[in-house]
């Protein structure tokens, strides 16, 4: 009965094949029959199979409900798929960005409706599929061939998973020529041998024209910079210099980047560069509109030039200093000028109270011999005029020279000149002779207004008085130990005119001048002889001379 049960084919049976469990039978008079007899409990082994039909129900059901799970679960990540590779495919299409797959033994790509687009194709109607050769006749004809060369490399090098190339097109539908960026990554058989090409095309047109304009912009600063004639440079927000152009390290004598950063600073002369830099760090600090400074650059010589320095900030949308952007302009000669003009400021207010003091002297000793001599004022007047214009005449001619000094044959002409053409005089009467000597300023004037005091004495009493007489003057210059610049030995001669009679009885103011202050102002070793000859008076005058600068 038990075994037919479970073999048999008419019993009840489970999912899994196996018999459902049946309720225990009942034998003919047995208790549970009514006859009033208890049936003896089933047997170890039934209990055993019902017992494991159970457990079997249980992990049935159970591994039913994981099924579930997981097909619900590949559902929604199908679902997730589909939408990520929709927003995908919307997000290229809204970029513009062309997707391709090329079998590589074919040569044949399957492209997307936005590379067809790129290269000015309609996708409309049109097989998906491209070939190599229509592929490639797309590409500029400077570019083709030097883009199948360098994709053909790729491909062939099994170290190369990947790909990026930037090429020209020619658009289709326009002719326009455009820049594409193509990348990707190449699938390869277990040898490393191409399979597939997978990538993305581009459209890189306004980057590259971006770049070339920068690049053009660049070139056009950099040809200014190196045209300009002083120096140009540029720092980053923080003040550090970034560039410097060629002629700063040209004049400094540098290696090619040294005044990067803060290293120019070595070049500064050391009384300017504590300065310099508290300036140049005070107008990074606070963003200076524009910074300007003056300082001393050492030369690749060693010599210190002055150098005036106008800078300039860049700044981004944000209004914030992104860069800086500085010139060097030599302003030396400008400096030099005004130290000669402070120089010559101090020097013509020094000559002016020297002139106005000898002017009073002149006037005061003229009136004074006038008194002496009892001459009336018309006297003083006419003494003091001529005095006076031999002073400016002596004046005019350092003019002319810059007050750097006066060539000595050009002052003794100047005082002679008034006597050289007088009526009824010979053509020689005066004359004046010797080497090229320059003399300085003091020196000049003192042997001027000398000259004037011989050549008025000789008009009035000595040789210049008659028409035969003749005034010789002649100079040479001696080299004692004692004048590093030599020696300027003068000597005044008188011919041809009135006998003299010895020394003057009374002193004059001409010979108290040449005599006595003469000496004053040639200087340390300048010396006087006024020599009273008989036919003619003579003068040696020693002057030392200024060393050669």
């Amino acid at each position: 009965m038990m075994q037919r049960t479970l073999d048999g084919t008419d019993g009840d049976r489970g999912p899994l094949g196996l018999a459902a469990p049946h309720e225990p039978k009942v034998r003919p008079g047995s208790a549970d029959s009514g006859a009033g007899g208890a049936e003896p409990p089933a047997s170890a082994r039934e209990a055993e199979l019902e017992a494991e039909v159970a457990r079997l129900r249980r992990a049935l059901a159970k591994a039913e409900r994981a099924a579930a799970r997981d097909v619900e679960v590949e559902r929604r990540a199908v679902a997730a798929l589909a939408e990520s590779e929709a927003r995908l495919r919307l997000a290229q299409e809204a970029a513009e960005v062309g997707v391709f797959e090329r079998n590589v033994s074919t040569g044949r790509a399957h492209w997307s409706a936005a590379m067809f687009r790129i290269y000015g194709l309609g996708p409309e109607g049109r097989s998906p599929e491209v070939t190599d050769e229509e592929y490639l006749s797309l590409l500029d004809e400077e570019d083709r061939e030097r883009h199948r060369a360098r994709r053909n490399a790729r491909r062939a090098d099994p170290a190369a998973p990947r790909y990026a190339h930037e090429f020209r097109i020619r658009r289709v539908d326009t002719g326009e020529v455009r820049w594409i960026s193509s990348r990707g990554e190449i699938v390869r058989d277990a040898a490393g041998r191409p399979l597939l090409v997978r990538g993305t095309n581009h459209d890189i047109t306004d980057r590259r024209r971006a770049e070339i304009a920068l690049a053009d912009s660049e070139a056009r600063f950099r040809s200014l910079a190196e045209a300009l004639p002083g120096f140009v440079w540029t720092a980053k927000a923080d003040g550090a210099f970034d560039w410097v152009s060629p002629r700063w390290y040209a004049y400094s004598g540098a290696e090619p980047g040294a005044a990067l950063g803060w290293g120019w600073g070595a070049w500064l002369h050391p009384e300017d560069r504590g300065r310099v830099a508290e300036g140049w760090r005070g107008a990074v600090a606070a963003g200076a509109p524009e910074h300007e400074d003056e300082f001393r650059l050492r030369g690749a010589g060693g010599e210190y030039r002055w150098f005036l320095t106008r800078v300039a900030p860049v700044r981004g949308r944000d209004g914030r200093v992104e860069r800086w952007v500085g010139t060097c302009t030599d302003v030396d000669p400008r400096h030099k000028a005004e130290e000669r003009q402070c120089l010559l400021v101090n020097e013509l207010n020094h000559r002016v109270k020297n002139s106005l003091a000898v002017a009073l002297a002149l006037a005061d000793q003229t009136r004074r011999a006038c008194d002496a001599a009892n001459h009336p004022p018309e006297r003083f007047h006419a003494d003091f005029q001529t005095r006076l214009v031999a002073l400016a005449a002596a004046h005019d001619l350092l003019t002319r020279e810059h007050w750097e000094g006066a060539p000595l044959t050009k002052l003794v002409q100047t005082a002679l000149a008034p006597h050289a053409g007088k009526a009824g005089a010979s053509a020689s009467r005066v004359s004046a002779a010797g080497p090229p000597v320059r003399l300085a300023p003091e020196t000049a004037i003192a042997l001027a207004m000398a000259m004037h005091e011989l050549a008025t004495n000789a008009a009035k009493h000595g040789a210049l008085s008659v028409p035969a007489g003749r005034v010789e003057v002649v100079w040479r210059v001696e080299s004692p130990p004692a004048a590093p610049g030599g020696m300027l030995v003068l000597h005044w001669s008188e011919h041809g005119g009135p006998p003299v009679e010895g020394p003057p009885k009374r002193r004059g103011f001409g010979s108290r001048l040449i005599e006595r202050g003469l000496p004053i102002q040639l200087g340390r070793g300048g010396t006087v002889d006024l020599d009273f000859a008989p036919g003619g008076l003579r003068c040696r005058i020693a002057a030392p001379l200024q060393p050669a600068a």
